[in-house]
């Protein structure tokens, strides 16, 4: 009879201990790098603010030399977290055929290292809540854009 008593005793504190074990390890072996936003999430957020985000040109350079016309430095490029893009002409407009407003999509690649819009790719060389620095090859050398935030 005593030793029923105890198996059923061991049986019955081996199933908690077992399920105990279970719960705290269940419970630890949660990642709380799930949470953490991934590199590409935290790019788009830089770039397009928590709905959408207006940023200026204050700088183009080809091979160090400036090549930004008056009529684009006061445009404003809207990234949407839509992942759309709008560049609005403002008061100082260009007479060279560049269109008053133009829209585009917008998508980032390679882990959030380029930027793609209005048919081109631009690799992020910075990238910070009031600054994003571009840059991408042409035949004529390679451009650095630099905008900030509005």
């Amino acid at each position: 009879m005593k030793i029923m008593k105890v198996l059923r005793l061991l049986k019955a504190t081996g199933f908690y201990a077992v399920l105990s074990l279970i719960i705290s390890l269940t419970l630890t072996a949660c990642d709380k790098d799930d949470d953490e936003p991934s590199r590409e999430e935290i790019v788009e957020q830089l770039i397009a603010g928590s709905d959408s985000k207006t940023w200026l040109i204050v700088s183009s350079t080809i091979s160090g030399t400036e090549t930004l016309s008056d009529c684009v430095k006061d445009d404003h490029w809207t990234f949407k977290r839509t992942r759309q893009v709008s560049r609005q002409n403002q008061s100082n407009t260009c007479t060279d055929g560049f269109p008053d407003k133009e829209n585009s999509n917008w998508n980032i690649e390679n882990d959030g290292k380029w930027l793609t819009f209005f048919d081109g790719t631009y690799e992020i060389l910075s990238l910070t809540e009031t600054e994003m620095k571009l840059q991408f090859p042409t035949a004529r050398g390679t451009y650095i854009d630099t905008f900030v935030s509005k």
